[in-house]
């Protein structure tokens, strides 16, 4: 063979095999598959899987409910009974609404009772809770206490007066005042004879500064020691197919893809749903810029509600956490035995983002929660610190009182071995800077007091 006739044949070969090559790019697609419609997808509804709608007046329930009596002050010791009674205050009637109220004069030996809720709320929202027959302010106000007050020289048809206040605010805190029926105020004081109550002081009473007279937002920590209950709970799994249905247009086509940073996703031109997490969160992104109509806070709010309620998205108990308007984001936290649940996976929160009409942004846990009874069927407790213990700690630690905005009995959700379980695990948590912080960091030991 001579030397042209070699170079022929190695030319060849080098077209064969550029074309082999060509075909094969053509027909390989390393990461995305077309999804298969005709796999068993399971329930195609969140409803199916256990998922409920919740009514606003549902996800804005107190954090916290302190009766002043004689210069002392109680809130209940089982956060349960505080549950009880926002289901009486749905039954509230309120009359002779004034919206340029003057705030209530609180002296030390008022009887009064403060609801304290764990979030600024749009002031519509009074509508979702209470029997208002009369209109309230137009304007975009926000609250965040409820101040039930006993005004012995009150001209009203009834001595009970309700101010609805954001306590934040310097100028003029009280937003709205209104009537309260005489039937519905009694069976409120009376809860301080009815219920279990444990005694409780104000922060800055404790730390001597007295603030100024016109200061509503005070931080309420228990005299004593107190005992909540701990939980054992396992998961089950949010099936991902009715959020996709919710998601992305009926007429899409999706492709699914896999990469080192998320365990799945699923793309759809501007659309994309990331699965992470060992398959425990979602995050679901809308990549196209719309023109962002102006929302007060009560139309954000109510948008992100009925968006849940339309897939039945609510998988567990939430309640809302914040309204930034600004950012015109919502967020929920799931709550337990009354309490709000904190940990750093982002298995308790739900998050909607909104841009123009459209959810920009939803990131959400793809588990549920369910209890596990204890295997000696009692209950197990766990004493928490008193609120000397929760200062002495906060100093301790080198926090200016001045920069906490609420202190706060919380959960820990915490992974068991092998994600068999989780455990809820009561302790302390102090909020600052619009963040929740554990304060004492240390794990419960065997030398906590357990009962």
């Amino acid at each position: 063979m001579n030397i042209e006739t070699m170079k022929s044949v190695i030319l060849v070969i080098l077209i064969a095999f550029s074309l082999l090559l060509t075909v094969a790019l053509w027909n390989y697609q390393p990461n995305f598959n077309q999804a298969d419609e005709n796999k068993d997808i399971g329930p195609t509804t969140l409803e199916e899987a256990g998922g409920e709608q919740v009514e606003i007046q549902n996800l804005v329930e107190p954090a916290k409910v302190v009766y002043q009596t004689q210069g002392s002050y109680y809130s209940y010791a089982d956060p349960n009974d505080r549950s009880q009674l926002y289901e009486q205050m749905k039954q509230w009637r309120l009359v002779n609404i004034n919206d340029n109220p003057s705030p209530p004069e609180l002296e030390e030996g008022d009887r009064a009772a403060e609801i304290i809720f764990p979030s600024k709320l749009p002031l519509e929202v009074l509508n979702h809770i209470f029997s208002i027959k009369e209109d309230l302010p137009e304007e975009d106000s926000v609250f965040d206490r409820i101040f039930v007050v006993h005004e012995h020289d009150s001209e009203s048809v009834s001595p009970y007066m309700v101010y609805i206040m954001d306590t934040n605010e310097d100028e003029n805190p009280t937003k709205v005042s209104a009537s309260l029926t005489e039937e519905a105020a009694t069976q409120l004081f009376n809860e301080v004879d009815n219920h279990e109550m444990v005694s409780h002081f104000r922060l800055d009473d404790w730390s001597g500064d007295t603030g100024d007279a016109t200061q509503y937002n005070h931080i309420y920590l228990p005299a004593d020691k107190n005992s909540y209950p701990t939980e054992v709970l396992q998961t089950n799994n949010v099936p991902l197919t009715p959020l996709q249905n919710f998601l992305f247009p009926a007429s899409s086509t999706i492709r699914q893809s896999y990469s080192d940073s998320v365990d799945r996703r699923y793309v759809e031109t501007f659309r994309v749903l990331d699965v992470y997490n060992d398959e425990r969160l979602m995050k679901y992104q809308y990549k196209i810029t719309n023109q962002s109509p102006y929302w007060t806070q009560y139309e954000l709010f109510s948008k992100s509600v009925n968006d849940m309620n339309n897939h039945f998205g609510w998988t567990n108990p939430f309640r809302l956490e914040n309204i930034l308007a600004n950012k015109d984001k919502v967020s929920y936290r799931m709550y337990y035995n009354g309490l709000p649940i904190y940990e750093e996976a982002g298995l308790s929160t739900i998050s909607l983002k909104y841009e123009g009409s459209s959810i920009q942004e939803y990131i959400r846990p793809l588990v549920s929660f369910f209890p596990v009874p204890y295997e000696n069927g009692e209950d197990s407790s766990v004493t928490i610190e008193s609120g000397e213990e929760v200062i002495s700690k906060i100093k301790e630690r080198e926090i200016a009182l001045e920069d906490i905005d609420d202190i706060q009995v919380g959960y820990k959700l915490t992974e068991q071995s092998m994600r068999l379980a989780y455990s809820l695990l009561p302790q302390w948590y102090i909020k600052i800077d619009g963040e929740w912080i554990s304060l004492f960091s240390e794990e419960i030991t065997q030398n906590k007091e357990v009962s």
